[in-house]
């Protein structure tokens, strides 16, 4: 048995968020053959749901690392096995600082994608990840849980992420991190946090070397997941720092199901 770990979008969905009929025979191949699938992404636990719901991905044992390793759900148990939260009076108050840069900042209810106002930006993520959004100026109004993380998206000035990501460092302190889910996307989310931490910690859950686990990813947020395992996949389309650490590019992008050659001859792995 091993076990894989595999970011969302951009690595396993298609730029459609979908998933291949041949990349789908693959996974449930794989997990048949009593290997271990974890879905590890920067989306809501909502969104996965979603996701795993279009794409028919009801498989036994399946984990979920959400909002960037913020939260980590068992499936099959119905079980959060951790969970980092943002208080609210954190989350609006970097949402404020984000917007006084003229960045867009959002953060996450139980269900919905939370905004003071809709604009291009929030259009962008949803037809993206297909999240329902709701709006108020006072967040506080629809904030019915602590969410996980706050969320700055630029989508035509990189360099204004880039500067509110370093102005920002001293209030983060060591209480959060910041870091790239993809260009367009600056995310903020406890320190203890982040990919590579929630990896560790599953492998640990399972009982399984950390040097035996096998991640595919393709932006700045899956860094820390393929320098915590042992055999590290960067989808053809992923970014150059993502490619200079993988141990394997993938000969096709995310569009042309780049993983499926790979979870194919996993599934016939004895290891």
């Amino acid at each position: 048995m091993h076990i894989f770990f595999t970011d969302l979008d951009g690595t396993l969905l298609d730029n459609q968020s979908n998933i291949s009929k041949e990349l789908k025979e693959a996974i449930e191949a794989y997990v048949s053959a009593g290997h271990i699938l974890v879905l590890a992404t920067g989306r809501p636990l909502s969104s996965v749901f979603d996701v795993i719901d279009r794409t028919g991905l009801h498989l036994p044992n399946i984990l979920i690392i959400s909002n960037n390793g913020s939260l980590i759900y068992d499936c099959e148990r119905e079980i959060s096995l951790q969970d980092l939260k943002m208080p609210i009076d954190d989350a609006v108050n970097l949402i404020d600082i984000i917007e006084a840069y003229g960045i867009h900042a959002q953060t996450y209810s139980s269900k919905y994608v939370i905004c003071k106002k809709h604009d291009p930006e929030i259009e962008f993520y949803t037809k993206r990840t297909g999240m329902t959004p709701m709006h108020d100026d006072n967040l506080r109004n629809l904030l019915d849980a602590t969410p996980y993380k706050v969320l700055a998206l630029e989508l035509h000035d990189k360099e204004k992420l880039f500067k509110l990501q370093q102005d920002t460092v001293d209030y983060l302190g060591d209480k959060y991190i910041s870091f790239f889910s993809c260009d367009q996307m600056l995310e903020f989310v406890d320190k203890r946090s982040g990919k590579g931490n929630a990896v560790k910690f599953v492998c640990d859950h399972y009982g399984i070397s950390p040097k035996d686990a096998y991640a595919a990813g393709d932006a700045e947020n899956d860094l820390s997941m393929l320098a915590a395992v042992g055999h590290s996949i960067a989808i053809k389309n992923a970014t150059n720092e993502v490619k200079a650490i993988a141990s394997t590019i993938t000969e096709k992008t995310n569009d042309e199901g780049g993983l499926t050659d790979i979870l194919k001859a996993l599934s016939k792995d004895s290891m």
